[in-house]
């Protein structure tokens, strides 16, 4: 199979490229009924010259997307199963991997403390002896032994895990934060997205019967079609 893929951009026909003759068009204000009648005919050679350049466009762009779908579906056929093993395989590591990181974290945690309740039974030890010997090392021994204990965390304990293996490459675990929703109703506002092609929708449904919805208003707005 050849793979080589060459796109060929014609020349765009001088009919369609040249819009100088628009430009004035701009700034043409409508003040009588003449000026309104000849900024309808600007109107239609605008609709008229933009349907002409899409016309032009497609005779490009359609054999293009054409061949993408045609490629598209043919690396389909061969990407979504391998993605379906590749996320079957996935899930089984990540039951896994969970299962031994609690393993792991239970074993982290005790090591912990371990040395903590050390550190503790050590500060208590000089403590007592600073109190029946007066020592102020014994008392800083204490104090230095306790500070020691404090540090050592207990609660959070995180392990992560990396697997080399060898030129195929390595794995390496991470904890990444995602959300579901449990309860849309308690969701706050401000993550909410209006669902402006509904709101379209009801705008022609709800206009004319005069329906409304609560901080929505629907309203009309002239708009013209070039008809032939």
């Amino acid at each position: 199979m050849n793979n080589n893929t060459t796109i060929e951009i014609k020349q765009i026909p001088e009919s369609v490229s040249q819009i100088k003759q628009f430009y004035e068009y701009d700034t043409y204000n409508i003040t009588c009924r003449d000026e309104y009648e000849t900024a309808a005919a600007y109107f239609l050679q605008l609709k008229a010259h933009l349907k002409k350049a899409e016309d032009e466009r497609k005779l490009i762009v359609d054999p293009i997307n054409q061949g993408l779908r045609r490629v598209n579906s043919l690396f389909k056929s061969i990407t979504d199963p391998v993605s379906r093993i590749k996320d079957n395989i996935e899930r089984k590591m990540r039951t896994f991997v969970d299962q031994e990181r609690k393993k792991l974290e239970d074993e982290k945690r005790a090591e912990a403390e371990k040395q903590k309740k050390i550190f503790e039974e050590n500060a208590k030890k000089a403590k007592v002896e600073a109190i029946e010997t007066g020592s102020e090392a014994a008392l800083q021994v204490s104090q230095n032994f306790t500070r020691l204990a404090d540090q050592v965390e207990t609660e959070n304990v995180k392990v992560s895990q990396t697997i080399k293996l060898g030129n195929q490459g390595t794995v390496s675990e991470r904890r990444i934060w995602r959300f579901k929703i449990t309860d849309e109703t308690l969701v706050p506002r401000k993550y909410l997205i209006v669902d402006e092609k509904c709101l379209r929708t009801m705008a022609t449904q709800f206009g004319e019967s005069g329906q409304t919805i609560p901080g929505v208003e629907f309203y009309q707005e002239t708009s013209f079609a070039a008809l032939k």
